[in-house]
């Protein structure tokens, strides 16, 4: 890329660093991105008119709107609600309180707008261009200060002004309340450099810029002071030829994006009060004629615009507003304004066919394009085939009558004096000819068999199985339809996972945006919990929120929970079955404890539950005695359960353990009339509440652990 002056640019500053050397950097930068997408902006174009129909003919067949329309209510069909959870099931009951108020929040968030209908578009944009978008929008909502700061007293020196502080939950003060002293002037659109330290031409630039502001050196007048009243976050879709990114090949590698609005004048002048009225309004809406968009007063004129692109940079982590039609700078720099971790407001784009050399988007009807013109071919013969498929013929001049024959209506009898003659040269037949249709109507139905073959190809190209759109063969057996049910919605639950992937992003960012901005009065007026100060520096930290919470939507977590509760009733029952079955060979002495335990680590370890289950099983029969963990009543259960699961409080109707041969038998009650030597010393050891209390932790731990070996179970079954 070079320019009129000698050498070559390297680098944003070799273009120049004057206002109007930024404007022209940033042009040719978009030029150059725009340059790479027009072949896709170009076709996406098209298929929107192809979707809508507008320029096709009754004898075609819109293959692109039926497609689309069965794939949407498949991949996307009711409006997901967030499920912030713990990161670890530990003892963490500030990270759950977070998550509890992280999740109401985004909940309040999707019901306060039509959420639903954003993911719709974005999902509308994927299907028929190959490209879906969705920006998140913080609002801050301001009410003016109303008791301002009273004025100085006669004779009182002024205190010197001290920088404010950030207000609570955001992260910069606000315009007003107490900036420091300075030439800045408010709203300023760019950065005011030196005409001094400048070249020549950018000097004299940048000083005709400066007298067209204001006068120079002027005290700029003091904005109203201003408090946060209340705070949302939202979400929009960004229209698929409004949004731009720099050349890459993976989203990580993306160095800007660009969102294009259309403003009028109003909005010129509340966005740069200092310029606004100074930009051309160079855009005017499709419809209008060259003289509505000249005559002044005319339609057009009063429907005209200012193209504004939005360039979130992430290099320099500002934001710049920048009219093409107005050459003199930005309109506005703002620093980063929402301090995301990933900088742009907008999560990984919905793509409906990934390309792993660009991000230029893939439209899908680009892939069946050429069976689709096949298809529209042979509908327009059909159709043609159709109107030409008529009853015509000839007939005997002389028998007038044979004309109202065809007119008449059933039972109608018409008096001829010519049938008699016709009769006698071999019927009346022989006096009409019709013209043959037989050929024609053979070709039309292979003309209707060929786009049904047609048809099919599209369906295995696109992964649409007749099964999805509700098409069997009434021969089908039930199995066989389950068969396809499966193994035709594969693809189908791969785009399914990356429209759940997009949602969950979504909800990160939103997060995101409330941990970060939202003031604690905020938060407890939309969720209902106390937001403490340990709370509020969790939240605040990035790392530390990421590690302590974590952001899904129920429609990415939905399935799991559902396989998890499954594989959790399948694991207690195989746990028990096999406790029951090895605790009387254990208490026998026919197998070692130590083997009935290595068996159900050997068999645990590889569900890979965590180590807080392995460690639980672990303390099986570490008593001192151990036919000591039979727990007095001899319960076979408690002996693999470990200590304090027996007793009255071990399983019902448990059997009392068989002698074993050549071993010692265990402590129990004395046989009636011995004396107890224990009876008469005090009772030592905890009391009967400590002893409870132990009892139910124990209980706790265990119930830990088997639902830790239902999860492991599942993952077995999906691995």
């Amino acid at each position: 890329m070079s320019t009129d002056q000698e050498g070559t640019i390297e680098r944003p500053e070799d273009i120049g660093e004057s206002p109007g050397a930024i404007v022209k950097r940033w042009q040719m930068e978009c030029e150059l991105a725009e340059k790479a997408e027009k072949k896709w902006r170009d076709a996406a174009g098209r298929n929107i008119e192809r979707y809508r129909g507008a320029k096709m003919t009754s004898s075609r067949f819109n293959i692109l709107w039926s497609n689309t329309q069965t794939l949407m209510p498949a991949l996307y069909q009711k409006s997901p609600l967030p499920d912030v959870r713990r990161r670890y099931r530990d003892e963490d009951q500030i990270g759950r309180t977070i998550a509890e108020g992280v999740e109401r929040a985004l909940a309040f968030s999707v019901d306060n707008y039509d959420f639903d209908s954003t993911i719709r578009s974005s999902v509308l944009d994927y299907l028929l261009t190959g490209r879906g978008v969705v920006r998140v929008r913080y609002n801050p909502h301001f009410l003016p200060v109303e008791d301002p700061p009273p004025p100085l007293a006669a004779g009182s020196a002024p205190k010197p002004k001290e920088a404010a502080g950030p207000l609570p939950g955001l992260g910069t003060p606000l315009p007003g309340a107490g900036a420091a002293a300075g030439p800045a002037l408010p709203n300023q659109p760019f950065p005011l450099l030196d005409p001094e330290q400048l070249p020549k031409g950018d000097a004299a630039q940048a000083e005709q810029f400066l007298t067209e502001l204001g006068e120079e050196g002027a005290a700029p007048p003091e904005p109203p002071l201003e408090e946060v009243a209340y705070e949302e976050v939202t979400c929009e879709p960004v229209e698929w030829d409004d949004f731009l990114i720099s050349p890459a090949r993976r989203w990580d590698h993306v160095r800007w994006v660009r969102f294009r609005h259309r403003l009028t004048r109003k909005e010129l002048e509340d966005l740069a009060p200092e310029v606004g009225g100074d930009v051309p309004l160079d855009w005017t809406p499709a419809g209008f004629d060259e003289a509505d968009n000249t005559e002044k007063g005319g339609p057009g004129d009063a429907m005209k615009r200012a193209l504004v692109w939005e360039i979130w940079d992430k290099d320099s982590r500002k934001v710049l507003f920048i009219a093409p039609s107005f050459k003199a700078g930005p309109l506005k720099v703002e620093d980063d304004p929402l301090g995301l971790r990933s900088f742009f407001p907008v999560p990984r784009p919905l793509y409906s066919i990934p390309a792993p050399d660009s991000l230029v988007p893939i439209p899908e009807y680009q892939i069946y394009e050429e069976q689709a013109k096949e298809l529209n071919e042979v509908s327009r013969r059909i159709n043609n085939l159709t109107k030409a498929l008529k009853a015509r013929g000839v007939y005997d001049s002389t028998i007038l009558e044979l004309q109202r024959v065809m007119d008449e209506d059933d039972n109608a009898l018409i008096p001829s004096d010519g049938v008699t003659s016709a009769m006698a040269a071999g019927g009346l037949d022989r006096a009409i000819w019709f013209m043959p249709i037989e050929v024609m109507a053979g070709v039309l139905r292979q003309l209707y068999a060929s786009r049904e073959q047609i048809k099919q190809t599209i369906y295995e190209i696109t992964g649409i199985a007749d099964i999805i759109r509700g098409a069997t063969h009434p021969q089908e057996t039930a199995t066989a339809q389950s068969l396809k049910a499966r193994f035709g919605s594969l693809r189908l639950d791969d785009r399914r996972r990356e429209i759940q992937r997009f949602i969950r992003d979504i909800f990160r960012l939103k997060a995101e945006v409330i941990a970060e901005h939202f003031a604690p009065d905020t938060l407890g007026l939309i969720t209902g919990v106390e937001v403490t100060d340990d709370m509020l520096r969790i939240m605040r930290a990035d790392v530390a929120r990421g590690v302590r919470i974590d952001v899904e939507s129920d429609i990415t977590v939905g399935a799991n929970l559902a396989e998890e509760q499954q594989a959790m009733t399948q694991l207690l029952s195989a746990v028990t079955q096999y406790v029951t079955g090895v605790a009387p060979l254990v208490a026998q002495g026919i197998m070692p404890l130590d083997a009935a335990k290595a068996m159900l680590l050997s068999a645990t370890r590889r569900f890979q539950m965590g180590r807080e289950v392995e460690d639980s099983l672990m303390q099986i029969g570490e008593a001192a005695d151990p036919l000591a963990a039979l727990g007095g009543g001899g319960n076979p259960l408690a002996a693999l359960l470990g200590p304090g699961a027996g007793g009255p409080s071990g399983v019902a109707g448990a059997l009392p353990a068989p002698p074993i041969p050549g071993a010692v038998p265990p402590a129990g009650p004395p046989s009636p009339g011995v004396p107890d030597p224990a009876a008469a010393a005090p009772a030592a050891g905890p009391s009967p509440e400590a002893q409870a209390e132990k009892q139910i932790d124990v209980q706790v731990r265990q119930l830990e652990a088997q639902m830790k070996l239902a999860a492991a179970q599942q993952q077995a079954q999906l691995d």
